[in-house]
C-alpha cells in the first residue's frame, strides 16, 4: 500500500520514463529508488509479520498436527500463495510422507505422497538440504508426479526442514497464478524451515512424552493394589484408581491430603507411622498393618524415594486390602485354640481315667472279700 501511494503521489509508474533533461533523469532515479526502497520495506515488513505470526504459532502449539496446520495457514496468508504442504521423512519406510496440507484437494495429497529421497522436487530438496524454486511447475521436468501438472500449479518453492543439523522433511508452497514470482520469498521460507524443523522435533518429543505418560498412567491404574506417591510432609500427590476404589474415596479427595487423614481420619500421623520410619536417618522399606475406623484392615508397604544424592524427597505407598485374609486367619486361630482345648481335655480325661480304673478294680476286689451284711458294702457300691 505504501508503494502504491508513493507512485500516485509522484505521478509515475513502476517503470519511470526517461526525461530529456539531466535534472529530470536525476529526479526519475530518485523516485525509482524511493519506490524500490518502499517495496523492499514492504517485503521486509511482510517477512517480519510472517516470522512474528509463526513464532506466535510455535509458542502456542504443543501437539504436532495443530502446529503444522497453523504454520501452513500463516505461510499461505502472508506470502499470498495458494497451497502449502509439509512432508516429513518416515525413517522406517524410507519415504517422505505428507503430514499436513493447505489449499490442495485430497487427490493431490495422495498423488504426491510417499516420495523416495531424491525423487521429484521434494525428494531432491530433502537429499541436498538446499532450497529449490520452480518458475513453472506445470512444465518443469523435475516434477515427477502427474498430479502436480494436472492441478495447474506454476511458481513453486521447496525448502528443507532442518533440526539439529539434519533434514527431517520439506516445506512446499506454490501458486496457481502464472504471473506470481516466488523467488524473493525463499530466504523467508528457509528461515521458517529452520524454526519449523526445531518446533517439529519439540512437538514430536512432546507427543512421545504424552504417549509414555498415557502408557504409564494406564499401567499405574491397571495395578490392582492401591498405589500413592507422597511428599516429605505426607501429602498425596499421585494415586491410582485402585486406591480410590479400595478406600471408597474419589481421586480428588485423595490428592493433596495427608495419608493419615485418608487412611485413619486423623489430622496427625501415629507415633510409629510407617512413612516416618521409612524416611528416618537410614531410609528403608517399612510394612505395617493398620485397621481403619470402618473395620477395614490394610497392609501398607512404604518405600522411600531418593534423589541422585541419596536424599529422601518422598515416599511410595503400596496398599492392599487384607480384611478377609485377616478375618480368616483370626477364625482359623480361634478354631485352632478350640481344637487345642479339646485335645487338652481329652488328654486330661485320659490321665484321670487310668488311675480311676485301677482304683475301681481294687474296690471291686475289696467288695468281693467283704461278707454280706458288712456295713461298708453300701459305701463301696455307691463309689463304684
Amino acid at each position: 500500500m505504501a508503494v502504491k501511494r508513493a507512485r500516485r503521489q509522484q505521478g509515475v509508474s513502476r517503470r519511470v520514463p526517461s526525461p530529456s533533461s539531466v535534472e529530470g533523469q536525476a529526479e526519475a532515479l530518485r523516485v525509482s529508488d524511493r519506490i524500490a526502497g518502499l517495496e523492499d520495506m514492504e517485503r521486509t515488513l511482510r517477512k517480519l509479520t510472517a516470522l512474528s505470526s509463526l513464532a506466535a504459532a510455535l509458542s502456542r502449539a504443543q501437539e504436532l498436527d495443530p502446529l503444522l496446520q497453523e504454520v501452513l495457514r500463516t505461510i499461505t496468508e502472508v506470502l499470498s500463495t495458494d497451497m502449502a504442504l509439509i512432508m516429513l521423512f518416515d525413517a522406517e519406510a524410507g519415504e517422505l510422507r505428507v503430514r499436513a496440507a493447505q489449499g490442495v484437494p485430497p487427490e493431490y495429497v495422495r498423488g504426491v505422497d510417499r516420495l523416495k529421497p531424491g525423487e521429484g522436487v521434494a525428494g531432491r530438496v530433502f537429499t541436498s538440504g538446499e532450497p529449490l524454486v520452480l518458475r513453472d511447475a506445470a512444465v518443469d521436468p523435475r516434477i515427477t508426479r502427474p498430479v502436480v501438472r494436472q492441478l495447474g500449479l506454476h511458481a513453486m518453492a521447496c525448502v528443507p526442514l532442518i533440526a539439529h543439523g539434519r533434514t527431517i522433511g520439506v516445506l512446499v508452497t506454490a501458486t496457481y497464478d502464472p504471473e506470481r514470482e516466488i523467488t524473493s520469498d525463499v530466504d523467508l521460507l528457509e528461515a521458517i524451515g529452520h524454526q519449523l524443523g526445531i518446533a517439529i522435533e519439540n512437538a514430536r518429543l512432546f507427543e512421545e512424552n504424552l504417549r509414555v505418560r498415557k502408557l504409564w498412567e494406564s499401567t499405574f491404574n491397571a495395578i490392582r493394589d492401591g498405589i500413592s506417591v507422597h511428599t516429605r510432609d505426607l501429602r498425596v500427590v499421585q494415586a491410582n484408581e485402585a486406591l480410590g476404589r479400595l478406600l471408597g474415596l474419589p481421586k480428588e479427595q485423595l490428592l493433596q491430603n495427608h495419608c493419615c487423614m485418608i487412611m485413619l481420619g486423623r489430622d496427625t500421623p501415629l507415633p510409629n507411622c510407617a512413612d516416618l520410619r521409612a524416611t528416618a536417618e537410614v531410609p528403608c522399606q517399612v510394612t505395617e498393618v493398620i485397621e481403619r475406623p470402618n473395620g477395614q484392615i490394610l497392609r501398607v508397604t512404604v518405600d522411600p524415594l531418593l534423589d541422585e544424592e541419596g536424599r529422601v524427597y518422598g515416599t511410595v505407598h503400596v496398599v492392599s486390602d487384607i480384611t478377609e485374609q485377616v478375618l480368616l486367619e483370626r477364625r482359623m486361630a480361634r478354631a485352632e485354640q478350640l481344637a487345642l482345648i479339646g485335645e487338652m481335655a481329652a488328654g486330661l480325661a485320659h490321665e484321670v481315667k487310668n488311675p480311676l480304673a485301677g482304683m475301681k478294680g481294687a474296690l471291686e476286689i475289696i467288695l468281693e472279700d467283704l461278707p454280706d451284711g458288712n456295713p461298708h458294702r453300701p459305701v463301696l457300691h455307691h463309689v463304684l
